[in-house]
């Protein structure tokens, strides 16, 4: 799948998300509901992958930036509140697997999770890969 058909997906279902302004808001909340959810399983040790070099400078690096984000200081602490939790930024390609899966839901309004129950075919076969 082409990059510009996520990028665009990515693009649309940022406005999803009620009070946010920009595709950039809708990155960070979702790093810290993503952060914030395995807190509350109890899983501390955990490596955060995001393919949005902005958005990762925002959180490690918020002082460069004029003008501040409510999201970036909570996920600061949500991060250094773990016993060894980690934000990485990698290339999209590295993240192929998740944005495959992020593109599947939101294009077909999957609600439940089909990843847990074995996923689809196409799943595994990526993942073989």
């Amino acid at each position: 799948m082409e990059n510009s058909t996520v990028e665009h997906a990515q693009m649309q279902h940022w406005r999803a998300y009620a009070g946010l302004s920009s595709p950039l808001e809708a990155e960070l909340g979702a790093i810290f509901w993503a952060i914030e959810h395995m807190r509350s399983l109890k899983m501390n040790r955990v490596l955060f992958e995001l393919s949005s070099p902005e958005a990762y400078e925002r959180v490690i690096n918020p002082h460069l930036f004029h003008w501040g984000c409510a999201w970036t200081d909570s996920i600061f602490s949500l991060l250094n509140s773990g016993e060894n939790c980690r934000l990485m930024c990698v290339h999209p390609s590295e993240n192929k697997i998740a944005n495959e899966i992020a593109l599947s839901v939101t294009r077909d309004l999957r609600l439940q999770s089909y990843v847990a129950n074995g996923g689809p075919s196409w799943l595994r076969s990526l993942i073989a890969s």
